[in-house]
Formats: C-alpha cells, structure tokens, sequence
C-alpha cells in the first residue's frame, strides 16, 4: 500500500485516489486524505470495429494525462500539497460482456502497474 500523509490522524470524510484514470500507476485508492484535487484528459480512438464471427467488437486505443493528489492538512495550500502527474495508454474491446481493456500507467515519480479490467468496473 502507498500513502503519504503528513497529518497521521484519519479523516473524518476521506477522500481517495490511485487506479486506472485516477492517477494510473498508483494503487487503486491507496491516496487518502481529507481534501482532494484531481484533473485529467483523456482520449479513446476508435480503431477498427471487428467481427467475431457471432458478435462485433469495436476496438479502441486510447491514452490519459492526469494530475491530482489528496491531503489532510487543511493548512496546506494547494502549491504545496502531494501532487503527481500520472498517464497511461490503454487498448480495448466493447464487447458483450462489457468493455475489456489492458492498460499500462505511470507516474512522474516512477510508480508503474499494469491493468487488466473485464466488465464494468464498480467503486
């Protein structure tokens, strides 16, 4: 697990980040804090659209930027809080159990992961 916390007490209303498109490359929700900043871009492009013979499945590639972080002191402003610039490229299939992607995310700061997501994802 990845946290970074210069307040050691716990928020009453935590706020989380890490994951797939929410900073890719970060555990998913292993940022926690009290108060939270987030911003991303994200493209998908529509490849192609292939047929499986019994079904069709448009395929997708697509790539994110994304900027945020989370913190519990509320005396920190935000130029001084634990921000990360994260990214990541993904490739998917819309097929007719849901969307099955692969995607592979990276921060500034060298954390890295590799996601393989079948179905709707739930949070």
């Amino acid at each position: 697990s990845f946290v970074e916390s210069k307040n050691s007490s716990l928020p009453l209303d935590p706020r989380e980040l890490g994951g797939f498109l929410s900073l890719s490359g970060i555990p998913r929700n292993s940022l926690i804090g009290q108060n939270l900043f987030f911003s991303s871009l994200v493209y998908r492009y529509k490849w192609f659209d292939n047929d499986f013979g019994l079904f069709e499945a448009p395929v997708y590639l697509g790539a994110s930027v994304e900027y945020g972080g989370v913190w519990s002191d509320n005396d920190l402003k935000l130029n001084e809080a634990p921000l990360y610039n994260a990214g990541s490229i993904f490739f998917g299939v819309d097929s007719p159990i849901g969307p099955i992607m692969l995607a592979y995310g990276r921060t500034e700061q060298d954390l890295d992961a590799v996601y393989l997501i079948v179905g709707t994802s739930f949070n």
